[in-house]
């Protein structure tokens, strides 16, 4: 019987990127807790899965730096609409930009969102929209 060659630089790469144990990796890759073990304490794994949470952790920051801003800036464009200033055509791009940017950091986040960080756009009169 053949040995099958593990790709460790791919087991590490998912250690420090995701949410893995070192159980769930030795079952996916078809190999000993104990070897995952040494391999990560050979090649000091957990520092560098420190590193990549702390670089999660800012581009979380920042996304909801932006998400602010859009935030702000859509609550401007919707009163520049009420004023005239802005088409509804400008406002749903806004929007649109806006859920997207939600759904991304919904992705990113590990704790589930709560009632009060949930943004619901609801734009009325589509048949405005459609022209």
């Amino acid at each position: 019987m053949a040995k099958r060659c593990t790709p460790w630089e791919e087991v590490r790469a998912r250690y420090e990127t995701e949410d893995c144990t070192y159980r769930q990796l030795a079952e996916e890759y078809g190999v000993s807790i104990q070897s995952i073990w040494t391999h990560a304490q050979k090649e000091c794994w957990k520092g560098r899965r420190t590193r990549g949470r702390d670089q999660s952790i800012d581009d979380r920051r920042y996304l909801r730096q932006v998400a602010k801003a859009l935030m702000t800036a859509a609550r401007q464009a919707a009163a520049q609409v009420e004023d005239g200033e802005v088409s509804i055509k400008e406002l749903k791009e806004m929007a649109g930009v806006l859920q997207t940017l939600t759904g991304l950091e919904k992705t990113l986040r590990e704790e589930e969102p709560t009632a009060a960080e949930t943004v619901q756009v609801v734009l009325g009169d589509a048949e405005e929209w459609s022209r």
